[in-house]
């Protein structure tokens, strides 16, 4: 596992902040050909439980206009 991800994520977890420079080296994670990035993706969900539980909410735009919406109107005729 990535170090330095981990740390930064303890750091959080701890209700610690990031600085500049671990935001910039976090947005640089998993470039060309890089596994880091699944180290991010774990520690990432850590943190969104540990803060946000596990929930997960969605949503979704319909395009009424077009006759998208669930319910006949005369706006989409």
């Amino acid at each position: 596992m990535q170090q330095r991800i981990a740390r930064l994520a303890e750091k959080v977890l701890d209700g610690g902040r990031l600085d500049r420079t671990d935001a910039e080296y976090l947005a640089t994670v998993g470039g060309v050909g890089g596994d880091d990035v699944y180290d991010l993706f774990y520690w990432a969900n850590k943190i969104r439980i540990h803060y946000k539980a596990r929930d997960v909410k969605f949503c979704d735009i319909v395009v009424a206009k077009v006759g998208g919406g669930s319910e006949e109107t005369q706006f989409c005729a």
